[in-house]
Formats: structure tokens, C-alpha cells, sequence
């Protein structure tokens, strides 16, 4: 017997489990382009584009859920490729979700926890505030790690080579953690006592910041770094409500 959502009930679970509405974001979280009231599959990826409404339309999705939604703060004229990325949607009924920060800090399926969990370690505090919330997360390893242990864990984990910048001790005790674009909290990391900073994007001042205060940096690649708050998400929908999933994976190199 194939399972059937009612959307408002679907986007009323998800509203109480993310709580969006406590998290300040450029993100406009939650259902973002509505389509049809029954919902029998949902497809989930990190980015929403064409394609993945392509194959979601292929696979006979009714729901799409996303960690980068189309609807953000700086709202834009509906033109051009972002009409497309719209229409595509509403031609096929297909309803749009999309939660961002509530996907990096939830503190049980959230990217930034996730990582810490998959590199054996137990998260001590948050740091780095945005917007009035703390959007980064500190952890501890109980006894020691190397670099070479944490950057082969990382790599079988993402199926990618890491972007390493090697200038701190070889054993790592503590390390500061914010997935996606997370670089410019470098320092602030380093003031808190971190080892090792990992986070999804990269820029020219982390490698004099990595030399100068000797401390280690990992970049996993923005695309990379936010894979696992949205699976795990799937896998709490697929357990709570016996529906049929799938997760589109874009391949995006960066």
C-alpha cells in the first residue's frame, strides 16, 4: 500500500522538528514553492537546480527537500533561468522545501554534529555567532587523533581529498567545525583553543592565518560538507513515515 502525506501535516512535522522559526537565516525555511496536497515520494539533495527537478520529476517525486532552497532574502525578479527553476516546479505540482542553517546546527542530524560523530569525537560547545545563534560547534577527541587518522577518515567518508593546509601539532585534541562557508570563523576557532578547524570553503587568507597561528585547516568542498544533515533527514522521514525517498546527488566539485 503506497503511503500518502497531506502536505500542510508533512510541512507541520518538519516546521517542529527543524524549528525554523528559531533561527534567524537568509534562508526563507519551510515550504518554499507549494504543489500538490498528496505527497507518495519525496526526493532530497543538498542544492536545488533544474536538474535535480528533472530527476525528481523522472522518478515521480511529488516533494523535493533541500538544504540550498531557490527563496532567500535578497528576493529577485522571476526571470530568466531563476523563472525556469520556479516553473519547472509549479507545471508539475512538485512541492519545494528547503532548510538551511536548521540542517547545519541541529544538534542530533545536523551537518556540523554529523562530522563530529563520523571522526569519533563529542561536542564541547558552539561558537561563532551569527545573527544572535551560534552556527559552529566544538569538539573534543578523548584521546588524541592524528591529522593523517582524521584527514583518511574524511576522505573515505566524502569519497574526496580534503584541501589541507598542515600547520599545527600532528595530534589533535580539540577542533572547531561550521560545514559550507564557514572560513572567515578560522580565527575565531584558534581563540578557542582548536588544533584543526574543518570547514566546506576555502579562502586566500586561511593559508597566512593556518602559518602564522600554526594551527591545522581542512576544507571539504562547500557541496561536500553539507551531504549528511539532509541524508539524515531522509532517514528520519523514511522511519517515521514509511514513505518512499530518494536522494539525487549532483556530483557538485566544489
Amino acid at each position: 500500500m503506497i503511503k500518502i502525506l497531506k502536505r500542510n501535516e508533512f510541512e507541520k512535522f518538519l516546521n517542529d522538528y527543524l524549528k525554523p522559526d528559531e533561527i534567524p537565516d537568509k534562508s526563507i525555511n519551510g515550504l518554499q514553492i507549494e504543489g500538490k496536497e498528496d505527497i507518495k515520494k519525496i526526493a532530497f539533495s543538498v542544492s536545488y537546480s533544474i536538474d535535480v527537478a528533472k530527476k525528481a520529476i523522472e522518478n515521480k517525486a511529488d516533494a523535493i527537500i533541500v538544504h540550498h532552497g531557490i527563496l532567500w532574502q535578497n528576493l529577485k525578479s522571476i526571470r530568466s533561468v531563476f523563472k525556469k527553476r520556479i516553473e519547472i516546479l509549479i507545471k508539475n505540482g512538485i512541492n519545494l522545501f528547503a532548510y538551511h542553517l536548521p540542517l547545519d546546527i541541529h544538534p542530533k542530524i545536523g551537518n556540523n554534529i554529523s562530522i563530529i560523530k563520523i571522526l569519533g569525537a563529542k561536542k564541547i560547545k558552539t561558537f561563532a555567532r551569527y545573527n544572535g545563534i551560534d552556527i559552529g560547534m566544538i569538539a573534543k577527541f578523548e584521546k588524541e587523533k592524528t591529522i593523517d587518522e582524521i584527514i583518511k577518515i574524511l576522505k573515505l567518508e566524502f569519497d574526496t581529498d580534503p584541501f589541507v593546509l598542515e600547520y599545527g601539532e600532528k595530534k589533535i585534541k580539540t577542533f572547531g567545525i561550521i560545514t559550507g562557508g564557514g572560513d572567515s570563523y578560522f580565527e575565531e576557532a584558534i581563540v578557542n583553543g582548536c588544533d584543526l578547524f574543518i570547514t566546506g570553503e576555502r579562502n586566500e587568507t586561511n593559508f597566512e592565518t593556518a602559518r602564522e597561528y600554526g594551527v591545522n585547516f581542512i576544507s571539504l568542498g562547500h557541496y561536500k560538507s553539507e551531504t549528511l544533515g539532509i541524508k539524515n533527514l531522509q532517514k528520519i522521514i523514511e522511519n517515521t513515515f514509511n514513505i518512499e525517498t530518494i536522494f539525487i546527488d549532483t556530483k557538485n566539485p566544489i
